[in-house]
């Protein structure tokens, strides 16, 4: 069973943690072999990879993005071998390349692939020009390394407790982010732009494989404070086998801070939950619950070959805590309203109600989508009022419908 060789990845592209600029349509990719004399793998066997990664990508994209592109022969770029200084072996490189009737301008990716660099510590990475190679032509780390230069900086990371918890990277036994060589999982796909159907907390949710195109959403994503938690499902016969001892197929839970500022539990985006349920795997089998302490409970109701049905409940009893006004003032007929939210650690403020003289005036969003990414919205509110005193309350309202005490003011016009 062919296994993971640890990648060292350096992020030198300014590429930030769950872009959403989308990855779609045809992605021409150049490798450029490089070599100041060794010639390790014949140009044939790169290619073959690149080929595979492309049917790769387009599976696993569901048809939304493709890789086409060329594979050099060895250019005797570097009169010597060289020190690890990628700027420079990128420079003779792609001179070498050009010299070689190679039209840079016509690729999306322009990938070095050097002989086997020992003064390099890294398998692959994502240097400007773009991908790198360092001795490698598989399949996994061409799709891994194209994994960052489409905007996902995570290593594979998974959340280990043993028992204090932390990040560990390359521990994902699935994702090609990781050491798995399946299917990217349903946050990366969602940063890419190809993942469509994503459920909300409901009582019921079927989950269709992450690995295949169907009719159900195939993740479910729940926000929870500052947390966000996306489940999808590894079915036991993937259509990119996991070669890995340790990817138990069932419901597979990513979880992180979902960037809207508030205090998570995680210290970045999209760990693996190695251990979801004490089990010693990575996975959530049918009949078992994963659960967040004061916030919400999953329990897989059944999974088979394709798809899994979630029973899914609220657990926090807890009224979020009371907003503070900051201002409020009437000018030509509108209130114009602006508050605090308080801070929240159970299922998270799903959105604040303002009442004027006992009747609702309005209902604002604690979170908005923007393309693929979520964003906190402005805490304010403008409503239209007639001449006079206004009696003004504004209402915390979580996700697991408690509400909190009202904050109030009198307001004159």
């Amino acid at each position: 069973m062919r296994r993971f060789v640890l990648l060292v990845v350096l992020a030198v592209l300014g590429l930030p943690s769950g872009a959403s600029t989308a990855t779609l349509g045809e992605q021409r990719v150049l490798l450029i072999l490089t070599t100041w004399g060794p010639e390790p793998y014949a140009p044939a066997s790169i290619r073959a990879e690149l080929d595979e990664a492309a049917a790769y990508m387009r599976s696993t994209s569901f048809g939304k993005t493709w890789l086409t592109g060329d594979v050099t022969p060895w250019l005797h770029a570097l009169a010597s071998k060289p020190a690890c200084n990628t700027t420079a072996i990128a420079q003779a490189a792609q001179s070498a390349a050009q010299a070689a009737g190679y039209d840079l301008a016509r690729y999306t990716t322009v990938g070095i692939a050097m002989a086997h660099l020992d003064a390099c510590p890294w398998g692959g990475a994502y240097f400007p020009p773009g991908i790198w190679l360092n001795g490698r032509n598989d399949r996994h780390v061409i799709a891994h390394e194209l994994g960052h230069t489409y905007g996902v900086s995570e290593e594979g990371s998974a959340w280990v407790c043993d028992p204090s918890c932390h990040a560990q990277p390359y521990m994902n036994p699935f994702s090609v982010m990781g050491h798995g060589w399946s299917d990217f999982g349903a946050w990366e796909k969602h940063a890419f732009g190809w993942l469509d159907r994503v459920a909300e907390p409901a009582p019921r949710v079927t989950i269709g494989a992450i690995d295949r195109p169907g009719t159900s959403p195939q993740a479910l994503r729940v926000i929870a404070a500052g947390d966000e938690y996306w489940f999808e499902y590894r079915p036991p016969a993937p259509v990119w086998a996991y070669e890995s001892d340790d990817a138990a197929p069932g419901v597979v839970i990513h979880a992180g801070s979902n960037g809207l500022g508030e205090p998570s539990r995680y210290s970045g985006r999209n760990f693996l939950l190695y251990d979801p349920v004490r089990r010693g795997r990575p996975s959530v089998l049918s009949g078992e619950t994963f659960s967040v302490r004061g916030a919400f409970a999953v329990r897989v109701v059944s999974a088979v070959a394709e798809s899994a049905e979630l029973a899914f409940r609220w657990t926090d009893r807890a009224r979020p805590a009371r907003p503070k006004i900051l201002s409020a003032r009437i000018r030509r007929g509108r209130m114009f309203v602006s508050w605090r939210r308080g801070p929240e650690r159970g299922s998270g403020v799903a959105a604040h109600e303002v009442f004027v003289d006992g009747r609702r005036a309005g209902r604002v969003p604690a979170v908005r989508t923007v393309a693929n990414l979520l964003v906190s919205t402005d805490d304010s509110v403008a409503v239209r009022v007639g001449h006079g005193r206004h009696r003004l309350r504004v209402v915390a309202v979580d996700r697991a419908g408690n509400r909190s005490r009202p904050a109030g003011r009198i307001v004159h016009s």
